[in-house]
């Protein structure tokens, strides 16, 4: 949960949550050789990128990009290393032509890479699949000169922003993760303590229980809000989908 200020709820920062997790542990008032405050920093950033795996068409990170990529003559490949915020999960492929602008289909690399084995060697056209190899977008086939410097729109999750400080005032990208992230912290910081505490350990895997159920609540949660409408869906989708 954020705290409350003036009736608005409010997310808490890096450094405030890092301090729960520190009260919690009971370890907020006290020295040690045991660098917490920087174990809990790191599994700030791990729970953020939990959720992002589990749920990666998370509304707080979508992206849609139409100014880093054009079509190309002959290119068939894009560096998505060059997007910017980075990219995690590629969800749709578009080129921007007014009203002739296509969706491109997205393929998985086995199916891509048999029916496109060497796609450099393919006649140049209008590519219909894309599929992503490491941090490549793969075309079908080389753009040809109709399509060259029309713009490509890339609809991706980003990378949750990493938490870079102990002292950092940044809160998370996702919208009240709090709790979870805090949950995870916990777990985090009372395993380091556990390994000379088994009270402490014994709690550390109560927390990891909570955090378990936590993320299958949040991802309800979000699933409410990233579904998609079947009223959009093409018809032969609709009766393949029950069986028509």
């Amino acid at each position: 949960m954020g705290t409350q200020e003036s009736g608005v709820t409010m997310a808490k920062t890096c450094a405030q949550m890092i301090d729960r997790v520190l009260e919690l542990a009971g370890r907020k008032h006290t020295t040690s050789l045991l660098p917490l405050s920087s174990i809990i920093l790191d599994a700030l950033n791990e729970a953020q990128r939990k959720i992002a795996q589990r749920i990666p068409a998370a509304l707080a990170l979508e992206v849609k990009d139409e100014t880093t990529f054009d079509a190309v003559t002959n290119q068939s490949e894009c560096d998505l290393a060059t997007l910017n915020p980075p990219v995690s999960h590629i969800h749709r492929v578009f080129l921007l032509d007014g009203l002739s602008s296509q969706e491109i289909l997205f393929k998985p690399r086995d199916w891509f890479d048999r029916n496109f084995p060497v796609v450099s060697a393919l006649t140049a056209g209008f590519p219909a699949y894309w599929t992503r190899r490491s941090n490549t977008l793969v075309f079908s086939c080389p753009w040809e000169s109709n399509y060259n410097g029309k713009a490509l729109r890339i609809d991706y999750a980003k990378k949750p922003t990493v938490f870079t400080s102990t002292t950092s005032t940044q809160t998370c990208d996702f919208e009240d993760a709090d709790d979870g992230l805090i949950l995870w912290g916990q777990v985090q910081a009372l395993r380091a303590i556990g390994k000379a505490s088994p009270a402490a350990m014994q709690t550390a895997l109560d927390c990891e229980r909570r955090w378990n159920q936590w993320l299958i609540d949040y991802e309800a949660d979000q699933d409410l809000e990233t579904e998609a409408n079947p009223d959009d869906y093409p018809q032969s989708i609709l009766y393949e989908d029950w069986g028509i």
